[in-house]
């Protein structure tokens, strides 16, 4: 059974297509982001 729900589980994966998403969220979106990190320090933990 647990190897049935591995393969169940990649083949998911697999087929996985990412939902469309506007243009103008996406640009403010990694703005953010770069915005973000360059507010921070780099840390490792």
């Amino acid at each position: 059974m647990q190897k049935r729900a591995s393969e169940s589980a990649k083949q998911v994966l697999v087929e996985y297509e990412m939902p469309p998403l506007d243009e103008g969220i996406n640009e403010a979106l990694l703005d953010f982001v770069k915005r973000k990190k360059a507010s921070m320090a780099d840390t490792w933990y």
